[in-house]
């Protein structure tokens, strides 16, 4: 793939995110490690950093005002970086767009029969494809908080627990508590911090028990 098509593919890509291009730089993580990001900029924007499915790290140019912030967005995005599985989210999200509109005409139309006809049975095929277009929608959404439960356990492996809790408070920005689109996308795609917490407390309290089992 060209250089000039990359480019283009980027930008486009940060405007689906309501996001501005910047500029490319070199940055450095907290393990000493070089790599090329993308910065942007945009005031409403439904993510502050994002590895995009052109396989590159974009980040916001706010987060660099921060420098321990920084770090933790850097290391979460390479930790998605290093997800080979994350392909996976693509297909899945095809599934939204190739199936759901068509179950979804199919069980409205079910529903204007049933009505009209007093028909039990297209009430049935009703109900079968809204619950099919319910299980279609959440797979990529389950599939979206596995990946971050575990980008989010990698970063707490190197910044540790209580860091990460005072640093995830920058997650949503003021505006993001506004009921909208980005509150809404950010609630599919993104478990709440507190989940990730317990789940990593109690992971690791069962391994400690463990471990305690077997010096036993």
């Amino acid at each position: 793939m060209s250089n000039s098509l990359m480019f283009t593919l980027k930008k486009w890509h940060l405007n689906s995110i309501r996001g501005s291009y910047v500029r490319t730089q070199t940055v450095e993580s907290a393990d000493g490690r070089e790599q090329e990001v993308t910065v942007f900029s945009g005031d409403n924007c439904i993510f502050l950093a994002q590895y995009t499915p052109f396989g590159t790290i974009a980040i916001h140019e706010r987060v660099f005002k921060d420098r321990r912030f920084f770090n933790y967005v850097l290391t979460h995005e390479t930790a998605h970086k290093n997800q080979w599985w994350s392909f996976f989210r693509i297909p899945l999200a095809l599934l939204i767009v190739l199936y759901v509109p068509g179950l979804i005409n199919s069980a409205i139309d079910s529903l204007s029969q049933a009505i009209s006809n007093h028909d039990l049975f297209q009430l049935g095929y009703f109900t079968l494809g809204i619950m099919a277009s319910i299980f279609l929608f959440a797979l990529p959404c389950a599939f979206s908080w596995l990946m971050e439960f575990d980008a989010d356990f990698q970063t707490i492996k190197i910044i540790g627990l209580n860091t990460y809790m005072d640093l995830t408070r920058y997650r949503y920005q003021p505006q993001s508590f506004k009921i909208g689109l980005n509150t809404v996308i950010n609630l599919l795609t993104h478990p709440p911090t507190g989940l990730t917490v317990r789940l990593w407390r109690w992971i690791h309290h069962k391994g400690s028990d463990l471990i305690y089992l077997r010096r036993v």
